[in-house]
């Protein structure tokens, strides 16, 4: 059984929220190891990976119905650790 990340059913009930069932979420152990688990947000052909913790917090301040362009745009002005598009070289997901 796939173990969950605790903030992953509160992220989802976020997005519920928002009305922005386009974005998807996972959580990803490999992307940047020396952080720690980070969750993967994909949306429009982009994608970002930051804290998870980050992400739920973010989405928190947003009002209801705001929509996945709301979402697209608090996370590029408003996101500290945030990590864009593919795995850093060196990464599990680039070492060959």
């Amino acid at each position: 059984m796939k173990r969950v990340h605790p903030n992953l059913k509160d992220i989802r009930r976020e997005l519920d929220r928002l009305e922005a069932p386009h974005v998807k979420i996972e959580l990803d152990h490999e992307f940047e190891p020396e952080a720690g688990p980070l969750l993967k947000v994909e949306y429009g052909g982009a994608d970002w990976h930051m804290m998870p913790q980050d992400f739920r917090n973010l989405l928190a301040e947003l009002p209801d119905g705001s929509g996945p362009g709301a979402i697209k745009k608090a996370i590029e002005t408003k996101v500290a650790h945030l990590w864009h598009g593919p795995s850093p070289t060196g990464s599990r997901d680039t070492s060959g």
